[in-house]
This record gives structure tokens, C-alpha cells and sequence, in this order.
């Protein structure tokens, strides 16, 4: 087995977007997600979701709901989650994220591919 430890990165836009992808072999984790506030004025709320990989990604469930993230601080999920890999979209998991205000939050996830 091979570990393959990636980072991914996201400036949030109001709109859902792919944080890490889905994958069809191997498994993901993703250790940590840091939401930062880049406005020094403005609060923002972020949304993280999981989403299968059917054709047009359909939401399975909310991880964070209209969670406040203040102006010029940084939100940090430390908990592990575990993304399901499948050549099966309706099985695979992936996560989506978006912000209240486009431009005010930047996405970094660190994540564990195993193969």
C-alpha cells in the first residue's frame, strides 16, 4: 500500500463547489479542513457537504451548516473524515464546500489517499 498525502485548496464561492474529489480506487481521509476568513470587516458562513459522483453530484449529507466563521479568523475541522472510493458513482463520497459571500473563504484540506 502506498500513502499519497495531498492538500487541496478552494476559494469559496456561494455556490457548492468540489473540495476533494471522489476516486475509484484506494480510500481517502481527510485529516484536517481550515476555513479562513480572508475579510478583515465581514463575518461569512461556510457549508461542507457530502456528495456522491452520480452523473450530476447529488448532495448525501451536511457536515457544517451556516457556520459562522468571524472576520479575519480561521475555522478548523480536526475530526477525520472518510471518504468511500467506488467505480460506482451513486457509491462514491466526495466533499463540496461554499461560503456566504464569494471571496471571503479560503478551503484547505489535508488529505490521506491510500492505495
Amino acid at each position: 500500500m502506498a500513502n499519497d498525502f495531498q492538500t487541496k485548496e478552494l476559494a469559496l464561492t456561494d455556490a457548492f463547489q468540489q473540495l476533494v474529489n471522489s476516486d475509484t480506487s484506494g480510500e481517502k481521509t481527510v485529516h484536517a479542513i481550515y476555513f479562513s476568513n480572508k475579510d478583515g470587516t465581514n463575518n461569512a458562513d461556510v457549508y461542507l457537504s457530502l456528495y456522491d459522483n452520480d452523473g450530476s453530484p447529488a448532495e448525501k449529507a451536511k457536515i457544517l451548516h451556516k457556520v459562522p466563521v468571524p472576520a479575519g479568523s480561521t475555522l478548523v475541522v480536526e475530526k477525520p473524515i472518510n471518504l468511500t472510493c467506488s467505480s460506482t458513482g451513486t457509491d462514491a463520497r466526495q466533499l463540496y464546500a461554499k461560503a456566504s459571500a464569494s471571496g471571503d473563504i479560503d478551503a484547505v484540506a489535508s488529505v490521506l489517499h491510500i492505495t
